[in-house]
């Protein structure tokens, strides 16, 4: 599924990351600049997300895998951090990692809504902030 390779492919320098969150923090900000005519369609898997999810099971379930191996990226980057470190001890990164997808897409989902790539530069910095917030002082 073309979903699950463009995930895998965005995700992949996590995992060779010697500082995870850094990298994570460095993948959103890398994603800002993205292209109008992502911001004018948005996401693909958001906009299969919205409109299969609550007439298809099958698909829905589908969909979820891919959701799932985005957030289990995020979470096992968030944790690799935490055993180094560099992310508090207190960060619950399942919960994290759900958030940054959530966050993410909501990002794609506003901009999409708003025809507005500042939008999502704003939202997605906003992101990064928060993927900050999680690092120790």
């Amino acid at each position: 599924m073309v979903g699950r390779r463009l995930i895998e492919r965005n995700v992949a320098p996590l995992r060779r990351a010697g500082r995870p969150a850094q990298a994570l923090i460095e993948l959103i900000g890398s994603k800002q600049g993205t292209s109008e005519e992502y911001i004018r369609l948005g996401c693909p898997l958001n906009n299969l997300m919205q409109e299969m999810s609550p007439v298809d099971e099958d698909f829905r379930v589908r969909l979820n895998a891919i959701l799932g191996q985005w957030q289990d990226a995020f979470e096992d980057a968030l944790r690799r951090a935490q055993s180094a470190g560099e992310v508090r001890a207190e960060v619950n990164c399942h919960a994290a990692a759900l958030f940054i997808v959530s966050a993410w897409e909501g990002c794609i989902g506003i901009a999409k809504n708003m025809q507005s790539s500042e939008s999502y530069r704003a939202c997605m910095s906003q992101l990064q902030a928060y993927v900050a917030g999680l690092l120790k002082t």
